[in-house]
């Protein structure tokens, strides 16, 4: 086992109770691939476990990538009409070589948890009191932010916030349509102040 300074992100589903089991499913599937999606783009293991029925947990050895693996998963499923809610803790977390979360401790499962529990139903995202002040006002600022976007400016976002460059035409070219309206969708939904919050959470967080 390992201990290292990682990003614990857990959740769960919006409106859970309103859904059929296959469409839940579904909505679990989708976290599952974005977790590969984010080990590849983060050149770094990510691992996803479901608990609880309608509860799921996402770990991430880099902490510094929380914010953005948040993000993702969030826009992956609001791209797909679902939503969840999303708390995050950075810090301390031993994970079992296995990869299994279910063995996994430390006081950033706690911090997760705690925060998820202390979580307005209104909230999208937010994060550990433990991270301190500036964390929770960024993140106070970028759930407000995400709770405005469209279905269509999530699925744009989903792309546009992956750490590997990837371009609005090749965006436009997945949804089927032009390169203007990506753009227009992805600065309605404030991709500029999103990528200057990311810049300064995955530089400063685990300092």
């Amino acid at each position: 086992m390992a201990t290292e300074i990682n990003a614990i992100l857990t959740g769960d589903i919006v409106s859970s109770r309103g859904l059929s089991a296959r469409t839940l499913e579904t909505v679990m599937q989708d976290i599952d691939e974005t977790a590969d999606e984010l080990s590849r783009d983060f050149a770094c293991p990510v691992h996803m476990a479901r608990y609880r029925g309608d509860g799921w947990q996402v770990w991430v050895q880099d902490g510094s990538a929380g914010l953005r693996a948040a993000l993702r998963i969030l826009t992956r499923l609001g791209g797909t009409g679902q939503s969840t809610r999303i708390a995050m803790a950075v810090g301390e977390a031993t994970l079992p070589a296995s990869g299994d979360l279910a063995a996994a401790y430390g006081p950033a499962f706690e911090a997760a948890g705690d925060a998820l529990e202390q979580m307005p139903r209104h909230r999208r995202m937010s994060i550990a009191a433990t991270a301190g002040p500036w964390p929770l006002a960024l993140l106070e600022v970028i759930d407000f932010q995400a709770r405005q976007w469209t279905k269509a400016q999530n699925a744009a976002l989903y792309h546009a916030l992956a750490r590997q460059d990837v371009t609005q035409a090749e965006i436009a070219n997945r949804f089927g349509v032009s390169q203007q309206a990506i753009q227009d969708r992805l600065a309605g939904a404030g991709l500029r102040a999103l990528n200057a919050a990311l810049d300064v959470f995955e530089a400063e967080i685990v300092k």
